[in-house]
C-alpha cells in the first residue's frame, strides 16, 4: 500500500480514535451529525411540549377551561385529539427526516 492510500485511510478513520464530546465535536462529520441531532431534538421538544403549553396559555380560567378544551371533535376535547394526533405523528415524521438527513450526511462524507 502506498503512503498516500494509508494517509487517506487514517483520515477517514480518525473519528474512531477521537473522544466524543457533544459540546465540542472533533471532526466535521461529528459536527454535522450533532447539528442534525440537536435540531431534531429541539423540534421534538416543541412538538411534544409546545401544544400543551399553548393550551395552558389560552385558558380562560385557572382550572384550564379555554377555547381548545371547550370545543369537541368526535366526542373528545380538541386538545386531547390534537395532542394524540400531533405528538406521535411528529415523532414519526422526525424519525423519517433524521434517517434521510443521516443518509445524506453519510454520502457527503463517503461513509456508506
Amino acid at each position: 500500500m502506498s503512503a498516500e492510500v494509508e494517509n487517506t485511510e487514517k483520515e477517514k478513520n480518525i473519528y474512531l480514535e477521537a473522544e466524543v464530546n457533544l459540546l465540542k465535536p472533533y471532526t466535521p462529520y461529528m459536527r454535522d451529525n450533532l447539528r442534525i441531532i440537536w435540531t431534531i431534538i429541539i423540534i421534538w421538544v416543541f412538538t411534544t411540549f409546545g401544544f400543551p403549553i399553548i393550551v395552558w396559555l389560552t385558558a380562560w380560567d385557572p382550572l384550564g377551561e379555554g377555547p381548545l378544551t371547550a370545543a369537541n371533535y368526535m366526542g373528545w376535547p380538541v386538545h386531547w385529539f390534537l395532542t394524540a394526533l400531533i405528538a406521535p405523528t411528529s415523532a414519526l415524521v422526525l424519525c423519517i427526516i433524521f434517517c434521510i438527513r443521516l443518509d445524506q450526511l453519510n454520502r457527503k462524507y463517503g461513509r456508506e
